[in-house]
């Protein structure tokens, strides 16, 4: 897999995990409200209560397994990533690292830094022709750590 391709594949697997956790937590309220009573302390009637709290039960199992295969998916990537970003200098790094593992916008990273975006931008392009270039014995093993 290219360097850019992989950086891109961290950021896109950190987006992913993000929607999961906040769809398991949407999962977990349902839940509760499932199994909540009316704010009166009424009990209610209910014919699909059980199956309502199965079902959601069990969206919510599904969610938790995919969410956990993510995050070690995501885990391993940024092994790989955080292995490359090593050949680089601190400061664009730092900047790689904002962008891709922590995933901010470009407006985050400048704010972040303390530089105009168009900054971070070159430095971002700098450290990309750096790891474009970088011998394929480094680029494979980064390949390894996984």
């Amino acid at each position: 897999m290219e360097i850019r391709e992989r950086l891109e594949r961290c950021r896109t697997l950190r987006r992913e995990t993000q929607e999961l956790r906040d769809r398991l937590e949407e999962l977990r309220e349902d839940m509760i409200r499932c199994t909540s009573h009316p704010p009166d302390g009424m009990p209610r009637a209910s014919r699909r209560g059980p199956d309502r709290i199965a079902d959601a039960l069990g969206k919510l199992e599904a969610l938790a397994e995919r969410l956990a295969l993510r995050i070690l998916e995501q885990e391993r990537e940024l092994q790989t990533v955080e292995a490359l970003l090593e050949f680089l200098p601190p400061v664009q790094r730092r900047i790689m690292q904002l962008r891709y593992i922590r995933g901010l916008e470009w407006e985050q990273v400048a704010l972040e830094e303390h530089y105009s975006e168009r900054h971070c931008r070159r430095i971002h392009d700098e450290a990309a022709r750096r790891l474009d270039a970088m011998p394929e014995s480094n680029s494979r093993m980064s390949d390894n750590v996984r």
